[in-house]
This record gives C-alpha cells, sequence and structure tokens, in this order.
C-alpha cells in the first residue's frame, strides 16, 4: 500500500527534499492529478523567481556593522543597560529567528513550521490590488504631479521598470485624473500601479503579468472590506481596479479600461 501523497509531500517535492522512491510516487500522483500538478508548478516557479533575485543577496557578505564582533563591541560600552541575561535571550530570538527563515526558505513541509501556501493567479491579483489601494489611496503620499512625463512618460517609465508594454488608462470620461503611478513589488514580480482621484475618492488600477498561464477569462466582481475590486487576465497580463466606490459606478470603469487596455 503506497501512503496517501499530502500537502507535506507536495512541498517536500518542490523542494527536492523527498527520497527517490516517495518522489516516483508523487510524481505518479501528479500525473493523474492535474489540478495538484497545476498547484505544484506554480510553487516551483514561486521557488525559481525568489531564489533567482534574492539568492545573490543572500550570498553577500554580511556588512561590517552587523558581524557578531562589532555588536559585542557596541554591547560592551552599553553593559549598564544590557544584562548578560537580556543578551542571552537577544541571542536565542535571533538564532529562532534563523531557523524559522531557514525552515521556511528550503522546507515549506516543516513539522515545526507551517507556512501558508501563497495565493496564484486572480487569486493573488485581488489581494495585490487591495493591498495596493491600502498603501497609495488614503492620502499617505502627497499627489504627484504628471505634467512633467504625461501619460506617454509615464507609460514608458513604467514599461521600462515592469517589462511590457503599459499604457495609462484615460478615465476623464469618468471624472477621475491621475495623481500618482508607481511599481510595487510582488510575490510574482513587478506590478505597476496608477492611482487617480476624483474629488476626494482614490481608484487604483494594477497591471503585471501573470505567471499563471491563462486564458483571457471573464471579469471577476470581489468585495474585500469596503473596497470593490474587478480583476480579469488579458493576453498573460492581469489587471485589478478598485475603489470604495459604488459598484455600479466602477464596472463601467473596469469595462473601459479593459477595452482601451491590450499590453504586449
Amino acid at each position: 500500500m503506497i501512503p496517501p501523497i499530502t500537502e507535506d509531500d507536495l512541498h517536500a517535492y518542490v523542494d527536492d527534499r523527498l527520497a527517490a522512491d516517495r518522489r516516483r510516487q508523487v510524481d505518479g500522483y501528479l500525473a493523474q492529478n492535474p489540478r495538484q500538478e497545476e498547484r505544484v508548478r506554480a510553487w516551483q516557479a514561486q521557488r525559481d523567481w525568489v531564489h533567482a533575485r534574492f539568492d545573490p543577496v543572500a550570498a553577500e557578505p554580511l556588512p561590517p556593522q552587523l558581524t557578531l564582533s562589532h555588536l559585542l563591541t557596541g554591547q560592551a560600552t552599553r553593559a549598564s543597560f544590557w544584562s548578560t541575561a537580556n543578551w542571552r535571550s537577544a541571542a536565542g530570538f535571533l538564532v529562532a529567528l534563523g531557523i524559522g527563515a531557514a525552515s521556511g526558505w528550503y522546507g515549506h513541509g516543516s513539522a515545526r513550521i507551517s507556512v501558508p501556501t501563497l495565493p496564484v493567479g486572480i487569486a493573488a491579483l485581488k489581494l495585490e490590488t487591495k493591498a495596493a489601494y491600502q498603501v497609495f489611496a488614503p492620502g499617505r503620499i502627497p499627489d504627484q504631479t504628471n505634467n512633467a512625463l504625461g501619460n506617454n512618460g509615464i507609460s514608458k517609465s513604467l514599461s521600462s521598470a515592469v517589462g511590457f508594454a503599459v499604457t495609462v488608462p484615460d478615465l476623464a470620461g469618468s471624472g477621475y485624473g491621475i495623481i500618482g503611478a508607481t511599481i510595487l513589488a510582488t510575490t510574482h514580480g513587478p506590478a505597476a500601479v496608477l492611482i487617480y482621484r476624483r474629488h476626494k475618492t482614490r481608484l487604483v488600477v494594477l497591471i503585471r503579468k501573470m505567471d499563471v498561464p491563462s486564458r483571457a477569462g471573464r471579469m471577476i466582481e470581489s468585495h474585500i472590506g469596503q473596497n470593490n475590486l474587478f480583476t480579469w487576465i488579458n493576453n498573460g497580463i492581469g489587471f485589478g481596479v478598485t475603489s470604495n466606490i459604488d459598484l455600479r459606478m466602477l464596472h463601467p470603469i473596469a469595462n473601459h479600461i479593459r477595452d482601451a487596455e491590450t499590453p504586449t
């Protein structure tokens, strides 16, 4: 009898931590379960993306000011404040943190560490769009003036940063003017973020490449907190539009963006 294939087995498979015979069993299981195979391929793509971008950073030498000898020297000058017991506690915390980080990075399925599966596809796009709104829409940053660049200049800057053509949607017909544009780092790569304003209302558009193969599908309506969202995929590019305005007002704006925007 072959033991059932568990989530732990799938994560260990992605991390190349299975014995050869168990790996063959998982291979057979995936061949018979296309949906699970799609999940595993998405995890592998995430793993490869993270390693490609952050392994060179992890290999860099530790800055001198963060070495143990430097920290201990500083501790000696502050002995009146830090007791030996405090330093032991701090060291124990750092060791625990290091072990936790390593376990989460290389072994999602560890018995001691439970790391949630990262969302992919439209599910990830929804969360990223909502996060972009929470960061940029409430007015925590001042409105940017785009007169110097204009929409074409903004499009060129964003396209260069994200690696595909991005056109700034013209929402003047709905009363919205663009007040800012930036790049948001996501677990699936860089996303272009456009912030619009109409009176005191703000609207955010997020655009990025999708790492899960998908054909153009229908527009998905969602609600997160007090925000309404519309998300869709067009030719491998994901779009998210969100605001706290009424759904009946947001839907035509999303339709306008979808009809006008066709990045390549």
